[in-house]
């Protein structure tokens, strides 16, 4: 069976004025995020910022939505549309 290939460890890095995605303390490039020669830098910038926010984030997220989800049993009784948003979302960002 083949094994599926895991992720550079995070957290993930910026430089200013930078569109290369960093990691480790000796910065291993990830990626350049840069999708338009006409785009300002600064829109290159805040993409893979906000990229390395939701990265750095991910892991943190689905541990909490599925702590929540353990203990909402109330909101599953009176509100299950927000128990059905919790799982899809925990199923989406897990890539399944």
């Amino acid at each position: 069976m083949k094994t599926q290939p895991t992720h550079t460890p995070t957290p993930w890095k910026t430089m200013p004025l930078n569109p290369f995605i960093f990691s480790g303390d000796e910065p291993e490039e990830l990626a350049v995020c840069r999708t338009d020669i006409k785009l300002p830098p600064e829109r290159n910038d805040a993409n893979a910022a906000y990229i390395v926010r939701a990265v750095n984030a991910h892991e943190e997220l689905i541990a909490t939505l599925k702590e929540v989800s353990k203990h909402a049993t109330d909101l599953n009784k009176n509100d299950p549309w927000i128990m059905e948003r919790i799982y899809k979302a925990i199923s989406r960002a897990e890539g399944k």
